[in-house]
This record gives C-alpha cells, sequence and structure tokens, in this order.
C-alpha cells in the first residue's frame, strides 16, 4: 500500500483479528492527519514491516495464535524505533500481567475507543515524534555517535520482575554488582524512604519497591558508563539529590492536590524526568560547564532557561532525555514529562494535570535548594498555587530536613 502524501504525521498500524474492529478505525479515523493500515493477525502485520514504514503499532491484546504481547516482543526485537501499544478491553487483566513497566509497551488505548479522543492522543504522539527528530537535535544526536543502550543488569531486573521472581532472588541478582549494591542500600538509607535503616538488599529492595528500583538501575548505569573528574562527579551528586527532592514533592503535592496517591506505575516519574542533564554532562561536558557557569552569574534562572539564554533551543536537556527515553520505549507520559516539565501548558491534555505538578515541584525544589540554608523564606517571592502558604511552609520545612540529612551523610554541597 503506498504511502498518502496528505498524511503527513506518519503512519499507524492497526492488528486485530476482528474485521469489525479494523473497519471501524479506518472509518472513523478516515480524516485524521496520518496514515492507517491493518492487519488481522501477528504474523500478517510483521511482513508489513518488509514494505511499510510505521511509526506506531496497535496491537489488540487477546488474538489468537500470537497475542499482542507476544507480538510486541517480535516488534520489540527486530525494530525497537516503532512505538508499541496495546489496544484492550481487558485493562485490569493487563495490568496484573505487567507486573511492572517493562519498555515493552508504551501506552495503552481502552476499549471501546473513543476515537475523537483516539485521533488527538495518535496525532499528538506523532507530532512529538517529529518535533525530537528536528535536524538540530539529530545533528546533536550524532555528535554522540552509537546512542546508549539499556545495561545488562537493567534488563535482567525487568525479566526476573516479569517472571515474579521475590524480592529475595532479585537480591541475589543485584549482588553480583558491588557497585549496584551498595548505592540500592544507600539510597534506601536515605532521608529520602523513611528512617529505618538496613544493612540487608533485599530489605532495601522491598522498602524502596520495583518501579523506584527500575529508575535508579536506569540512573545508576548511566553513571557507571563513563570516567568522571572530580567536579563531574559532584554535579552528580546534585543531580540525583535534586531528582530525589523532585520526586519527594512530585509525590507529596500531588496528595494535596488531587487528594489520593500517584499510581504505583507513575511513584517513580521525579527521578527520570530530567536525564537529560545526565546526558549533557556524559557527552557534552564542556556544555554543561558553561551552562553551570551561566547559572552561577545569574541565580535566579533555571536550568533550563540558561540553556535558551545560551542559544540551545531545540536541544536542551528535556528534548534529549525525551528522545533517549522514546529510544528506550519509556511510557509516553514519561517522555512527555522530559519534554514538557519547563512548558507544562503545551503538554498533552491528559498528561498536563502530572507534568503541571512535576513542573511545580521542579520550580519549587530549584528555588529551595538556591536559598539553602536559610529559614526566612519569602513566600511571596514563590507562586504558592496550587497549594496554600501553611502547607507549602510544612513541604518546605520536610525539604529542608531531607536536605541536611543528606548533606550530612555525604558532605557534598546542595548547590
Amino acid at each position: 500500500m503506498g504511502t498518502d502524501s496528505t498524511k503527513s504525521l506518519g503512519t499507524i498500524l492497526f492488528v486485530d483479528d476482528k474485521d469489525l474492529i479494523l473497519e471501524s478505525a479506518k472509518r472513523y479515523l478516515a480524516n485524521a492527519a496520518f496514515q492507517i493500515v491493518t492487519a488481522r493477525s501477528g504474523h500478517e502485520a510483521l511482513k508489513m514491516f518488509n514494505h511499510q514504514t510505521i511509526d506506531i503499532v496497535i496491537a489488540d491484546y487477546k488474538m489468537p495464535d500470537m497475542n499482542g504481547l507476544e507480538f510486541l516482543e517480535i516488534v520489540r526485537e527486530r525494530f525497537p524505533s516503532v512505538r508499541r501499544s496495546i489496544g484492550t478491553g481487558y485493562m485490569d487483566e493487563l495490568k496484573s500481567i505487567q507486573t511492572i513497566s517493562d519498555n515493552l509497551v508504551s501506552n495503552y488505548f481502552k476499549k471501546p475507543w473513543d476515537y475523537t479522543a483516539l485521533q488527538q492522543e495518535l496525532e499528538h504522539l506523532l507530532e512529538i515524534k517529529k518535533q525530537l527528530e528536528n535536524d538540530q537535535l539529530m545533528e546533536t544526536l550524532g555528535e554522540i555517535g552509537i546512542l546508549p543502550t539499556l545495561p545488562d543488569i537493567y534488563n535482567e531486573f525487568i525479566q526476573a520482575v516479569e517472571e515474579g521472581l521475590s524480592a529475595r532472588d532479585l537480591a541475589s541478582l543485584f549482588e553480583k554488582d558491588a557497585a549496584v549494591t551498595a548505592n540500592i542500600i544507600h539510597i534506601a538509607n536515605s532521608a529520602f524512604y523513611g528512617r529505618s535503616k538496613t544493612n540487608s538488599l533485599e530489605r532495601a529492595i522491598i522498602t524502596l519497591g520495583f518501579h523506584s528500583i527500575q529508575s535508579i538501575l536506569l540512573i545508576l548505569s548511566m553513571k557507571n558508563t563513563f570516567d568522571r573528574d572530580e567536579r563531574q562527579e559532584k554535579y552528580l551528586q546534585q543531580f540525583f539529590l535534586r531528582v530525589s527532592l523532585v520526586n519527594f514533592c512530585f509525590l507529596e503535592l500531588h496528595k494535596q492536590i488531587f487528594d489520593r496517591s500517584l499510581d504505583r506505575l507513575d511513584t517513580s516519574l521525579g527521578l527520570l524526568y530530567d536525564i537529560g542533564k545526565v546526558i549533557i554532562l556524559q557527552c557534552f561536558p564542556d556544555r554543561y560547564q558553561e551552562i553551570a557557569v551561566y547559572k552561577q552569574n545569574h541565580p535566579d534562572q533555571s536550568f533550563y532557561e540558561a540553556e535558551i539564554a545560551l542559544g540551545y533551543e531545540g536541544v536542551t536537556h528535556n528534548e534529549l532525555g525525551a528522545y533517549l527515553l522514546r529510544w528506550w520505549n519509556f511510557s509516553d507520559k514519561i517522555v512527555e514529562l522530559a519534554l514538557y516539565h519547563h512548558t507544562p501548558e503545551i503538554a498533552y491534555e491528559g498528561y498536563r494535570p502530572s507534568t503541571r505538578v512535576l513542573a511545580y515541584a521542579d520550580a519549587l525544589v530549584t528555588h529551595l535548594l538556591n536559598l539553602y540554608p536559610n529559614p526566612d523564606i519569602d513566600f511571596d517571592s514563590f507562586i504558592r498555587d496550587p497549594i496554600d502558604q501553611q502547607d507549602l511552609e510544612y513541604l518546605t520545612y520536610l525539604v529542608y530536613q531531607k536536605i541536611k540529612q543528606h548533606q550530612d551523610s555525604t558532605q557534598v554541597p546542595v548547590n
């Protein structure tokens, strides 16, 4: 099937064993800004990849011979750049199978579909893809060479969780890497995860939870992929302090604003949203130092604002981090948060509330780190919405306590 030149955003492949579903998708999405191709089975769909450029695939979960997850596993292996999605009416069953985000599925589209909403979301995803493939960003990524891949221990961890292994089994897996073991125990004993101390790796895994372990492993693996001088090591320590604080504030703010805790799949979003800074520190250390010097001279400006002022618009840590998270097929939600946490007003409507809360947490932590250890904070200098001043003062107290505990244990300057 040839490509329709009017469908400029890309091509989406629907895979479903029911003709009615496929025909409905083609009919209701006929005016969308993307091309639709269809297949009635995973086997038929795999043949289409040989002669058709596919940007996003949406596979039905329950199909005979090869179910949606089995099909997407093959797509991940053979065509890793394709975004992989599941369409299902069995969301509870599917999520019970997928005990952790394993980067196999980037998003879920629950059936029956609201085709208007589905079209808007798919067009938005393709627009994000287009934004993350601009010439300047591609040129910058080309300077990196081969993009970093997820490390073996990360992939082993994901597979172990998929197989339902216990915390004790996971501890045995991590014990093969002394550095990972030490870091996990250290983080579990930090101010961000309660007051009880442990030297047990198994207990540390239970304390942190699978999703936090997943994010921490990713950050630790990136830290361990390059040699660092003393200055870079200090920056990395500050980075981890900062994202830990932001993640803490993100969780607390979400409870205050929405009167409910975050879904367990989202409890570590605040650890990954700024991963682009690690990419810059690793691959473009001179740029990172340039930004750091600019910030020292302009303490009222954020890292992102410094990047824009220095001419890096379009290739900031936002775009670099979002591209890499998308490359690894992390959820579209974390890709969006990485890309828009400084501009939440243009995030996808479904992710906008979370993006706004994360943006607030990011700005608040930046504000408090710049002022620490000054106890006399002028709250009028910081926007109090979306929480009142009393709640903001209490949250500030908690943040300052965590900064102090961190500094007492590491002796690393906070900024």
